[in-house]
């Protein structure tokens, strides 16, 4: 089963991806696995059932997820998604 994956703006880069499992997530790349764990830390904390004294961890958690996530988009957009362009010695 292909993930769903809705691209951003910017064109390259996937901000909202529909997975069903981990395994999927994985099989997807980096960027689906830290989206994944973002929109289920997001539903966790507007399900309104997280404890009060575990709150405040889960909002620190999704900002730092969210982060990498951008950093990973950044990376991608700098280097390309397999990384930077080989070097080509006849350029000098």
């Amino acid at each position: 089963m292909e993930p769903d994956i809705e691209p951003a703006s910017l064109g390259r880069t996937a901000r909202s991806v529909q997975l069903q499992t981990l395994k999927d997530a994985a099989a997807a790349g980096e960027t689906a696995v830290l989206i994944g764990i973002r929109d289920k830390i997001a539903s966790e904390i507007d399900s309104g059932t997280v404890p009060a004294h575990a709150l405040a961890g889960l909002l620190r958690l999704l900002r730092e997820v969210t982060h990498q996530i951008d950093m990973v988009e950044l990376r991608d957009l700098e280097e390309g998604p397999s990384g930077p362009e080989p070097w080509d010695p006849s350029l000098i």
